[in-house]
């Protein structure tokens, strides 16, 4: 019989929908590394099963207690429901879901702006709130169904994320108290907050396995005193991602498809960003470098207004649709670089073989310098675009363009390599579960 494996905050009932480009590129490859490198049968876990569980309530029920006295306090609110408010919670859910009420179409609509803006609908959003036993009995009974849990991390293991990252860590410590070997992948470790760093060390250094993302990441689970022997330093899941279009005609009109001469931007919308000197970048590369500057986005509702305060600017062509990443990937091949700040675009730059001149976004993050740390790429990752950096971009502009063929074939040989080495590292877990099928339960 197959083995079962329960992936965390996967996102999968909604991964074609997702309004960040980079999150569907990550799920899918995610998903397909396990299918291909372990062939276990996979469960999805959802996310934010626990949203009640958040820093301020951690911060107010850490004041006389320590950190193993909040989880296992949690851990018994959620495995002790009574069996008749379970059912009851059962029946309102149920109703819920099949009252005519919600599916007229005024609701409907609500519910698609909702969804189309968060890619959650509002009955998934508010349901783990209003009928806690519930969901906590189907999660319990979910985790007791399979053999192993992994979580994918992604970037929220951040003190910027801290809201929610007591709840995420509660979802890996109710899976390892109920036996359960657990694992962690695909993630970016940023946490320097003393009241972040004790929930991470307690609960990371209780499970089996760590795949991190970037080498930093590594660094820092290893400061957190997660052995080492359970940290490996591996790539991101987008890596292993299926790049080929399930429908072969190409989405992208031929007309908005660069022809010679193109260069690449996807910026991020979500932080402070300084439109005039983009706009200025933008001018130097369709006058003095004869570029025709295609401007995409890979998060809708975060990068659209980009284009409106550049077009007010400069001249700069858009995308006219928002489309998933195999045909932004498929555009990137015929830009001859991209410039961008965003995490995921610069990797699907890499898997297109396009020199790529990487930005740090406009707030504290280790993730870019990262991912190039694992490459031998002799770009180095700028700073955030601002007045002072405008001329070290276009020094980089120049050294791109002067030796784009050499860059292609690092980038290309990168590629291929990250993902063979993603799928060396995913079977790191199926050798974990070898070492005996029941995992230690730690110390309530």
């Amino acid at each position: 019989m197959k083995k079962k494996i329960l992936i965390l905050n996967d996102r999968f009932p909604i991964r074609n929908t997702l309004i960040n480009l980079g999150d569907r590129a990550m799920v899918s490859g995610l998903y397909r590394a396990v299918e291909e490198n372990l062939g276990y049968e996979i469960v999805s876990g959802g996310c934010k099963n626990f949203p009640y569980y958040d820093i301020r309530r951690y911060e107010k029920e850490r004041a006389g207690n320590d950190v193993e006295g909040v989880f296992a306090k949690w851990f018994d609110e959620t495995t002790e429901a009574a069996r008749q408010s379970v059912n009851i919670e059962k029946g309102i859910s149920d109703f819920l879901d099949g009252n005519i009420l919600f599916r007229n179409r005024f609701f409907q609509r609500i519910d698609g702006k909702v969804r189309d803006r968060y890619s959650r609908g509002l009955m998934e959003t508010f349901k783990p709130y209003l009928l806690r036993k519930y969901h906590a009995r189907r999660f319990v009974e979910m985790i007791d169904s399979v053999d192993c849990v992994l979580f994918n991390g992604t970037a929220i293991v951040a003190d910027r994320f801290s809201s929610y990252l007591p709840a995420i860590l509660f979802e890996c410590y109710l899976a390892k108290r109920l036996g359960k070997k657990v694992f962690t992948i695909n993630q970016t470790i940023d946490i320097e907050e003393p009241l972040t760093a004790e929930m991470v060390s307690h609960v990371y250094g209780s499970l089996d396995l760590h795949l991190t993302r970037e080498p930093f990441s590594y660094d820092a689970l290893l400061r957190l005193g997660v052995d080492k022997e359970k940290s490996i330093s591996s790539c991101d899941a987008a890596f292993a991602a299926d790049y080929r279009a399930a429908d072969p005609a190409p989405r992208i009109p031929e007309k908005e498809m660069p022809g010679t001469d193109a260069a690449g931007l996807v910026i991020r919308g979500d932080r402070n960003v300084d439109f005039d000197t983009w706009a200025r970048i933008i001018d130097h590369l369709r006058e003095a470098r004869g570029k025709k500057v295609i401007l995409a986005f890979s998060c809708i509702t975060q990068d659209g207004h980009v284009y409106d305060e550049l077009a007010k600017r400069c001249d700069i062509a858009r995308l006219s649709c928002f489309y998933d990443y195999t045909e932004l990937t498929r555009l990137l091949e015929k830009c001859d670089y991209l410039i961008s700040d965003r995490y995921h675009a610069l990797i699907f730059a890499i898997h297109a073989a396009t020199p790529v001149i990487p930005i740090n976004p406009a707030f504290n993050t280790i993730k870019t310098e990262g991912l190039f740390r694992l490459i031998d790429y002799p770009v180095g990752v700028l700073p955030p675009v601002g007045r002072e950096t405008y001329d070290q971009v276009l020094r980089a502009i120049q050294y791109v363009e002067e030796h784009g063929g050499r860059l292609k074939e690092i980038l290309s040989k990168a590629s291929v390599d990250l993902k063979n080495k993603f799928a060396e590292d995913i079977r790191e877990i199926s050798r974990k579960m070898r070492d005996g099928e029941t995992a230690p339960v730690p110390p309530s």
